[in-house]
């Protein structure tokens, strides 16, 4: 009698928290699916703020930028940067602050998404007076992104960060 009741306790135990985990798994799955349809959402709107936290050089020298205004925005097909550049220039520019600044009307952009692994792929091209840029931006279901910058007049950067709404000056 002892025995199948400690048989029957323990098996209990083991459903119980069997069930229990797959629970938890189904309620994790269903938050990053939640996550990636609000981050789709906002992609869509196609009025959103990438703000880097950290910039990686090509060497991989790793530098913490969060809190320092840095951003590329995209506000329908008007983009902007203003970001730091950390790296080896090939041509100089006079009278710049050394970052990668642009900001280009009628920007035309391929996005991809990735619905089976909740990710967003954009990219689009840009310039200023002296350089060209191609731009990767890959956001992750829950708004995290990766930010990859090829330029025509210096070595690559990638920047890591978060993806957001934008937001006013009432609304900060």
């Amino acid at each position: 009698m002892k025995k199948a009741l400690v048989l029957f306790l323990s098996l209990s135990f083991f459903v119980t928290n069997g069930l229990f985990a797959q629970s938890k798994k189904e309620l994790k799955k269903k938050k990053q699916q939640e996550e990636y349809q609000t981050t789709k959402k906002l992609i869509e709107s196609g009025e959103f703020v990438f703000e880097p936290d950290w910039a990686t050089t090509q060497k991989g020298k790793r530098i913490s930028i969060s809190a320092n205004g840095y951003t590329l925005k995209i506000n329908g097909n008007l983009t902007s940067a203003n970001l730091p550049f950390f790296g080896q220039a090939y041509t100089a520019s006079y009278g710049g602050n050394g970052g990668i600044e642009f900001k280009n009307e009628n920007t035309t952009f391929k996005i991809e998404y990735n619905d089976k692994k909740n990710r967003i792929k954009i990219k689009f091209s840009a310039k200023n007076k002296i350089e060209n840029y191609d731009v990767t931006l890959a956001i992750f279901g829950n708004g995290n992104s990766n930010l990859n910058i090829s330029s025509s007049s210096r070595s690559n950067m990638k920047y890591h960060g978060k993806t957001k709404e934008i937001l006013t000056k009432k609304e900060k």
